[in-house]
């Protein structure tokens, strides 16, 4: 049974085919496999709804705070009598008078307390070392509120989602940075915040009509606070939140699963959809209806959709061109689920098969990919042995160098050291990266640090080849691609939560052969 949509472009009108598939290699807790019928099928789209993971508890917005202030509590050379702890909420920011941009919350906040409610404050006080109480400030519901936006979340609500022990409109703000305040005198205290909310750092001069009024509520405090005897103003509590971040838990794995096995099926729909004549922009909106029909969110990043010389441009998004015959087609493409990201990327021939030159820059990618991979999976639960992610970085260079230099692209005498250099211009970007509630996730923790248990991680072995590069053969120009996947360390070794999506050449073809017109 296929369903059929007929979409006009320019004159040209083409059908893209949704055919009888199945989700993912994975059935639910009951043992069912659910199949995809027509994507019209509500049955089908109400059963993923349903294999939706129950998200994040108000219990473990709890233990990640706790957490969160033991760390704090035990910085190195950081001890004082109290701490307070300021982490904002994202901002509502406009791209033109009166037209917001989508917004996406600030992901330190909603890690500690769940909720996406623009232009709202957590503050965490810790009266002793052996306590402190969580506070969550938000917008008034007003009546122009919600007659112009509909209604935010009710202060009982977000108490419920976030496990705190308070949730206060922003009209109360003051009185409780004054108590707060008062309460700090003839005692030593340290004052953590976050730097890169602008509102918070006094080393940006923000105008006052460029913050919200209760932000500057908060910075008068802050200010206030420097000069008062035995106080300090510690910084940004980023590293110390990304160190509790880079570490998922059971709850957070499940809906990074489920968000790659979305992305898995978006991609394998625009694989047996994509044909010469679209536009990149289409398979866009391919991909993002399809992630969105399935459960998804909404798409986690801007995807790359590159063809012919634009996949040469490692992050090209302006996805205007269009799909001719002959060429590849590179997707690098991500949902998110409950503010978790997935992270896959994909190529394929525009036709109905490679070419020649295709098929041997493919088969060298996707060689160092199933080396990476299976170097990880022999490691096992072993994560004493486990390399860095740096490390990684160093072994695919030294994989594609090796098949470089038997293409004869590279010198074949050249040292270690030339050789990963040159494999260095055939892929400038870094082997991986952490993965979680930002694609690339926990920019504060170092990629040469030890990998291990509870880690999630995307390795993208890739090739670029600019038209211009002499150094090859000229039937190898112009071609670019990576192959990403994503993977879970969990408790009894790696997972690549991103194995359904096809990758090998023949189950490429096998989802092209019969779809291309």
């Amino acid at each position: 049974m296929r369903n059929w949509i007929k979409v006009p472009d320019s004159g040209l009108n083409f059908r893209i085919c949704h055919e009888i598939r199945k989700f993912s290699h994975q059935s639910d807790d009951a043992g069912n496999v659910f199949n995809r019928g027509d994507c019209g099928s509500t049955s089908f789209i109400e059963a993923v709804k349903r294999r939706r993971p129950p998200g994040i508890s108000a219990k473990e917005f709890t233990k990640r705070r706790d957490k969160l202030m033991g760390l704090l509590r035990n910085a190195p050379g950081k001890k004082f009598d109290q701490l307070l702890v300021c982490i904002a909420a994202g901002r509502t920011v406009y791209m033109a008078d009166d037209v917001p941009y989508p917004f996406r919350q600030n992901s330190d906040f909603r890690y500690l307390c769940g909720l996406i409610e623009p232009n709202s404050l957590l503050l965490m006080h810790s009266p002793s070392p052996s306590e402190y109480r969580s506070h969550i400030f938000i917008p008034e519901n007003t009546a122009e509120r919600k007659l112009w936006h509909g209604a935010g979340v009710d202060p009982t609500s977000a108490q419920d989602i976030a496990g705190v022990d308070s949730v206060h409109y922003m009209s109360h703000l003051k009185d409780f940075l004054q108590l707060t305040a008062a309460s700090l005198h003839n005692t030593s205290f340290g004052l953590w915040r976050d730097l890169g909310t602008e509102w918070l750092n006094p080393s940006i001069a923000l105008p006052r009509t460029g913050m919200p009024a209760s932000f500057a509520l908060l910075n008068d405090f802050v200010a206030e606070l420097r000069p008062m005897k035995g106080g300090a103003v510690l910084g940004n509590p980023a590293e110390h939140i990304h160190e509790c971040r880079v570490v998922k838990s059971a709850a957070e794995v499940a809906l990074m699963r489920h968000a790659a096995n979305i992305t898995g099926e978006a991609i394998t729909v625009a694989m047996r959809s994509s044909r010469a004549g679209m536009r990149e922009r289409e398979v866009w909106a391919l991909l993002e209806m399809e992630s969105v029909l399935i459960g998804a969110d909404g798409l986690a990043y801007p995807p790359v959709v590159a063809t012919g010389l634009s996949a040469t441009a490692i992050d090209y998004i302006k996805n205007t061109e269009t799909l001719k015959s002959g060429d590849m087609i590179f997707v690098d493409c991500g949902c998110e689920v409950d503010g978790y990201c997935s992270d896959v990327s994909r190529a394929w021939p525009v036709s109905a098969g490679f070419t020649p030159s295709q098929t041997v820059l493919y088969e060298m990618v996707n060689d160092v990919r199933h080396q990476l991979l299976d170097h990880v999976k022999k490691l096992g639960n072993d994560y004493a042995r486990y390399p860095s992610l740096e490390e990684l970085h160093i072994r695919m260079w030294d994989l594609q160098s090796a098949k470089l230099k038997e293409l004869k692209w590279i010198d074949r005498t050249a040292d270690e050291k030339q050789a990963r250099l040159e494999a260095s211009k055939f892929c400038p970007h870094h082997i991986g990266h952490y993965l979680g509630m930002d694609v690339h996730d926990c920019k504060l923790v170092s990629r040469s640090r030890q990998l291990k248990e509870g880690m999630v991680f995307a390795v993208e072995p890739g090739i670029y080849i600019n038209e211009d590069n002499d150094a090859v053969p000229e039937g190898f120009r112009g071609i670019g691609f990576r192959i990403e996947d994503t993977i879970w360390l969990g408790p009894n070794g790696p997972e690549v939560l991103t194995e359904a999506c096809p990758s090998s050449t023949e189950a490429i073809l096998a989802h092209r052969r019969g779809h291309v017109c």
